[in-house]
């Protein structure tokens, strides 16, 4: 039961009726038990990233997904704060990985926490199912996009599903949509995948702070990406 979380957010990403169903998961433990509580060390969570970085050239891996965060609110980004998850979500930017990140359910209207503040990161907000922006999801000018992540329905260890809420759900949501950005064009850059998801996205406005974001969509998206190969290259659109 207290694994839930983890298997709730993969089939999010790309169970069998998530958002890239044909796309495999790379699995990573970085919780661990202290009496009876359950928490990631930061540590553990870095070393996560750095086995990801470490696979890069054994799979084709388009994002890692970071459905954790603290309760510090961070009104700008926080690069100077953690010199090592800035370091390691770098090198994932630069190898073409995007670390996509839950914004926190803090309901802070104008920081986020961390990892998600960090300017190489792809920070997600929730939303409902009415596209309005949940008033528990952290928002901030720096916030990315948008996706939903209230009462999402997904899978739970031991079969079946249940329903939970919170910007955990709407990060993998992004995570399979890069997925499968990356499937039409390989050698998308991180910054192309992004602004592929903000130029066509839904105009959400955040009524705490005044500030519009982009809520995904995906099928529009992907018409404003060009098939290339892995190389590069471009190939003629299909």
């Amino acid at each position: 039961d207290e694994c839930s979380h983890g298997t709730h957010v993969a089939a999010i990403a790309a169970g069998s009726t998530g958002v890239a169903k044909a796309a495999s998961i790379i699995a990573i433990q970085v919780f661990s038990k202290d009496g009876r509580d359950v928490g990631a060390y930061d540590s553990d969570i870095l070393k996560g990233l750095n086995r990801v970085y470490a696979l890069r050239n054994r799979h084709a891996i388009a994002s890692v997904n970071v459905s954790i965060g603290g309760d510090e609110e961070f009104e700008s980004t926080c690069d100077s704060s953690s010199r090592a998850y800035t370091s390691m979500i770098n090198k994932l930017y630069k190898a073409r990985i995007a670390t996509v990140v839950s914004s926190g359910n803090e309901g802070f209207s104008e920081g986020l926490t961390a990892p998600a503040c960090h300017s190489k990161a792809i920070s997600v907000g929730s939303t409902t199912k009415s596209n309005k922006i949940n008033s528990w999801s952290n928002g901030a000018s720096y916030l990315s996009l948008l996706a939903p992540g209230a009462s999402i329905r997904a899978a739970v260890p031991g079969g079946g599903t249940e329903v939970m809420s919170g910007t955990s759900m709407a990060a993998p949501h992004v995570t399979g949509a890069w997925a499968i950005l990356v499937h039409r064009a390989p050698a998308m850059t991180v910054a192309a995948g992004l602004a592929a998801l903000r130029n066509t996205g839904l105009a959400v406005r955040d009524s705490r702070n005044g500030l519009t974001f982009r809520r995904i969509r995906i099928n529009n998206a992907l018409s404003r990406l060009t098939p290339q190969n892995r190389d590069g290259s471009l190939s003629p659109r299909d």
